[in-house]
This record gives C-alpha cells, structure tokens and sequence, in this order.
C-alpha cells in the first residue's frame, strides 16, 4: 500500500485521571488495596509515565483542601497541565440524583457544584469538566416521571452551560452503575439530550468501556458525535462489556480499539487522549504507562490502513475483505516482533 494512501501517523495529548493512585476498593475490600497517595503525591507519581501531559481532577475532593493557586504551584513543579476537573455529583446527598433530584435544594447544590468546578477548570487552564451524571436515572419501573427528569436535566445543564460560555462541559454516557438505569445510557440518547439542551459549550464525552457497556462500537460512537461537532473528550480503558472495569485499553477489544484510533484520524479529533483507569492489584504508575504504550502501539497498526482500500471495502461492505485486512496487519505485527531491534529502529 501507498504511504500517501494510509491513515497517517497519529499525535497524542495523553492525560489521567488519578483515580489509579486511591485505594482501588472494590465491594468485597471496601479498605482498598493500596494506601491513597494526596492529590500533590498522585500528580508526581503520574509525572513519571512517559509521555503524560495533563491530569484530570476531580472536584471538591482534589482541589479545595489545597486552593487553585496550591493545586496550580503542583502541576507546575510537575511540568503537567490540567486537562478537565470533573465536579464530583453522584455523593451520598445525591443518592436521589443530582441536577435531577426532586429536592429543589439538593439540585441547587449539585448545580453550584458543577458551576464551581466550572471556575476551577478556568482557573487552571483546562476551560473544559467532565461531568459524568452517574446518579441521574433509575432503578424500579415507576419510580421516576421521565418526562420530569428529562426536563430537570435540561434545564439545568442550560443553567451550567451559561454560568461560562468559554467552559466546555463534557456529558459522559453510561449505561449503568450506580443506577440500574442511568439516565444518559448510550451515545444516541446522549445526542438527543445535546440536541435539546442545545448550548455550544455542552458537548459528549466519549469513554471506551461505556461504549461496549451500552453494547456500541466506541468508532461508530465517535464518528455520531464527531458528525455533530460534540466530540468533545475521550477516555480511554477496557472492559469484556459486562461491567465497567477499567481496564488497559485494548486487553479485550484490540480490533475495536484500532478501527476507533482509525476513525478518530478519520474525523480529524485533535483534543486530549485521556486514561480513566482503575487498577487493583497492579501498580498505577506502570499501569499507566502500559496503557498509552499499547494505544500508541495499536495506533501504529491503524497507521498502516490503506484508506482507498477501506473505502473500497466500504462501499461493498465486504465482510472477507475487511477480515482479510485485520488478518494483514496481524501478519506485519508478527513481522515486526521477530524483527531485530536494529531493524525495527531502521524501519521507524
């Protein structure tokens, strides 16, 4: 294939979140498996991954106790950026939703919440948060009025939206947990709720292991949203689709990862490339680094795609086809694992 016809070498902003350096609990070890580091110690534990540019982190928890100008002197003595801060809504006093709750009250605080951790995120630099609406939902039929919560939804994220224009707020689908039901589960009602919200500063967050929760391929989620302009984030991680398990991205769906990274080149995405992982047993910091080493590795595979012979491929919709070209890139993978480091080195 020609080298002008293929898919092109990608570039990467990597950034975390620093979930990784907590106590990785899980239900049946609510103590965790590991001593939590403080939010100066989990920033330099993640300056040492090769190749991170920017932490996410999250509100109130990691940046109060220290003050924007603390937090700013530790990214900085890091040499990292702050990429999003994410307002923490799905706590104990949201257990009956957050920008949802019937309490009027409650929803205020969750609203304030988010509006704060929007001036955080300009104070810092990031004019981007995650806002992942995990306790927005349902678990029981008749438990909730749907055109209620549809509409308190809106409504407040319009009110969000306009308390900084410059501030992105990027909505994270998930399709459960903590709820049965969350009420913003897949990419298509995501985009239905940007439609109508419609607030230029309200976008999609894109996370790999929601996408195959919600039983999606994460390329065609990100080809809609990108279609829409609202590409806005992305986490990357892993999961067999049963659960959220956060793991390094591509232990399961390598295939799947590779036509993502295709397509995400495709559409022209040229924002951060964020890990949202949640190690247990295994040390965070390799973690870390095993998980962009394997991106940019399955990367090199997308980068060898002959878009000509995919667009062939497309227009026929040719299964074989298609099937013989992942078998090919298999083959030149073996190639270059067999290949002597010299000539790996040669060949880049």
């Amino acid at each position: 294939m020609k080298p002008e016809d293929t898919a092109g070498a990608m570039r990467f902003r990597w950034a975390s979140n620093l979930i990784p350096y907590g106590t990785g609990a899980d239900r049946f070890a609510a103590q965790g498996y590991r001593i939590a580091l403080n939010t100066p110690e989990r920033v330099r534990a993640a300056a040492s991954v090769r190749g991170l540019l920017g932490v996410e982190l999250h509100f109130p928890d990691m940046i109060e106790g220290y003050g924007i100008v603390g937090i700013r002197a530790v990214l900085e003595e890091a040499g990292l950026a702050c990429a999003v801060v994410s307002p923490t809504i799905s706590r104990p006093e949201f257990r009956a939703g957050g920008l949802t709750n019937p309490d009027a009250g409650l929803r205020q605080t969750a609203i304030d919440r988010v509006r704060r951790a929007m001036d955080a995120a300009a104070e810092l630099g990031a004019y981007r948060i995650n806002l992942w609406p995990g306790r927005e939902g349902h678990d029981y039929p008749f438990q909730v009025d749907y055109r209620r919560l549809w509409d308190l939804l809106v409504d407040t994220l319009r009110t969000c939206a306009d308390h900084d224009p410059k501030v992105q707020i990027c909505v994270e689908y998930k399709a459960k947990e903590p709820r049965v039901h969350s009420a913003v589960g897949g990419v298509g009602i995501l985009l239905a709720l940007l439609t109508e919200v419609g607030r230029p500063n309200v976008g999609g967050l894109l996370d790999v292991g929601h996408a195959f929760l919600a039983r999606e391929r994460p390329a065609e989620a990100a080809v809609l949203l990108a279609r829409h302009g609202q590409l806005f984030h992305l986490h990357f991680n892993d999961t067999p689709g049963d659960w959220d398990w956060d793991l390094i991205p591509g232990a399961s769906h390598t295939l799947d990862l590779i036509e993502l990274l295709y397509w995400l080149q495709r559409v022209g995405y040229d924002g951060w490339y964020s890990l949202d992982l949640y190690p247990l047993a295994e040390d965070p910091t390799g973690v870390l680094q095993t998980s962009i080493d394997a991106v940019e590795q399955l990367a090199g595979f997308a980068a060898l795609l002959d878009n000509a012979e995919l667009e062939a491929i497309f227009q026929r919709a040719d299964t074989l086809r298609a099937q013989a070209v992942w078998h090919e890139l298999l083959r030149r993978g073996a190639q270059a694992a067999d290949s002597t480091p010299a000539d790996r080195k040669a060949r880049r």
